[in-house]
């Protein structure tokens, strides 16, 4: 399954070109030049998964970094099991969890920063548990507290939504260390970063990411329309609605907590494990994993918080947690029935999701090899490409330009186009200079002919490579 998630994958061209500009560039921000026409050349996101991609990988980044950072965690999460004296067979249960969760094998399956963030996150907290463990040296202590820092300045410096996270959950875990030291700790962690990365970088990065929460308030609903379809000048905005990731009604709100719950089944026997046994985790595992899904529903189903990203995707941050929740639990039959019943309901969610990401249209078919060959022996020139996923793939294995952005700040640049289209193409083909057209007939099977009659090109020029349409805009 992982192959094919990983073949569906989109931010991995993103990261390709980043890494690159990281590789050959020094200081911040670098710059992705000639890429994207509708997004600042300086790059706005957190650098240091870029700098990582580049600078310590290279050309092999595409395959083995996230599984580094993944075993890396798996380690870490191994450590902190032994340390608090798991029983052998429980602690393989947590470990076995935690490899199997669905939502980890499908982010992890292609170039993410998610789980260096989250890797971050959770040396962080962990440091901070064992500095309030009682009896320990204040030396060690202040050790432990003065690292956490620094691993909170680097998740400032990799993941929005994982710091995000962090500042949602601080009230609740600072609660449950009752410790000074856990806002403190933040306040260097963000003082860290800035002087790592400094003062003008940490505030165009904040500004990025301030453009990106603003453009998402107003456009949510469209997240995930078709970007013609349900345009009011191209389609009808009032057609079916049900494949946008917010669906309207009762059928979208299912959606979610479906989407939620095969993530990562196992967590939902969790809870009932305590309430048959009367055993609960500590106080700080309670805020950190039912803090992380408290987060995801609000962000899932309270309007003025769907801007924050896709609600669902912070279940990436709850597995760890969860895992070390077993860590808490009797073994006894009912518990390690209502395990196995975690066990298979994961099973299920995997098959469903293996399932579902083979049907998915993906940009590698042949269909697709064949265009970008023939692209690639053009002369360099500005390419717009439908669906916008593809145009990653072109921007990365090409050297065209293409009709699109959306990794970092500029988001204003795409008002109109992006999610839906609410202006005529042809003003963004003429503003930005098209060049050429690219599209899948099976995406926008009227296409041509709608294109033909808002006098962008000439259907007679179409250049067809199976359902991908290529043609050179009129002059």
């Amino acid at each position: 399954m992982t192959r094919a998630a990983s073949s569906s994958a989109v931010d991995q061209y993103y990261w390709l070109l980043a890494a690159r500009a990281y590789r050959e560039q020094r200081g911040l921000p670098v710059r992705i030049r000639g890429k994207y026409l509708m997004e600042d050349e300086a790059q706005a996101y957190p650098p240091l998964f870029g700098m990582v991609l580049g600078r310590l990988f290279g050309s092999r980044a595409e395959n083995i970094v996230t599984h580094v950072v993944g075993v890396a965690e798996f380690a870490v999460l191994g450590g902190g099991l032994f340390v608090l004296g798991v029983p052998l067979d429980m602690s393989l249960v947590a470990l076995g969890f935690y490899a199997v969760a669905p939502v980890l094998v499908v982010y992890n399956a292609q170039l993410t920063p998610r789980i260096l963030g989250d890797f971050f996150l959770l040396v962080a907290m962990a440091l901070q548990v064992a500095a309030v463990v009682p009896g320990m040296p204040m030396q060690v202590g202040w050790f432990c507290w003065a690292i956490s820092a620094c691993m909170l300045a680097l998740m400032v410096m990799t993941h929005k939504m994982t710091l995000q996270l962090h500042l949602v959950l601080l009230p609740w875990w600072w609660w449950a260390l009752k410790a000074w030291q856990v806002p403190v700790a933040t306040i260097v962690g963000f003082a860290i970063f800035t002087f790592i990365v400094g003062v003008r970088f940490a505030a165009y990065q904040f500004r990025a990411h301030w453009d990106i929460v603003t453009f998402w308030d107003k456009h949510w609903r469209n997240l995930g329309a078709h970007q013609f379809n349900h345009s009011p000048v191209y389609g009808d905005p009032s057609s079916d609605r049900s494949a946008c990731f917010h669906a309207p009604g009762w059928r979208g709100g299912l959606k979610h907590l479906r989407i939620v719950v095969s993530y990562a089944p196992f967590s939902l026997v969790l809870p009932v494990c305590s309430m048959v046994s009367g055993a609960w985790p500590p106080a700080w595992i309670l805020v950190w994993f039912g803090g992380v899904y408290c987060w995801a529903l609000l962000t899932l189903f309270v309007k003025p918080l769907k801007c924050l990203g896709g609600g669902h995707l912070y279940v990436f941050n709850a597995i760890v947690p969860a895992a070390l929740y077993i860590a808490y639990l009797p073994q006894t039959t009912a518990v390690g029935a209502l395990l196995t019943i975690g066990a298979v309901l994961t099973v299920v969610s995997l098959v469903m999701a293996w399932r579902i990401i083979g049907a998915r249209p993906i940009a590698r078919g042949n269909d697709f090899e064949e265009a970008i060959q023939y692209i690639g022996s053009l002369p360099r020139a500005h390419l717009a490409v439908f669906p916008l996923q593809s145009a990653e793939a072109v921007a990365a294995r090409t050297h065209h330009a293409v009709l699109w952005g959306g990794h970092g700040f500029g988001f204003a640049k795409m008002e109109g186009f992006f999610p839906v289209l609410t202006k005529p193409l042809s003003n963004y083909v003429d503003m930005h200079r098209v060049a050429w057209i690219l599209w899948n007939s099976a995406y926008w099977p009227d296409g041509g002919v709608r294109m033909e009659n808002e006098g962008i090109i000439e259907q007679s020029a179409v250049i067809e490579f199976g359902k991908w349409c290529l043609v050179p805009v009129k002059s």
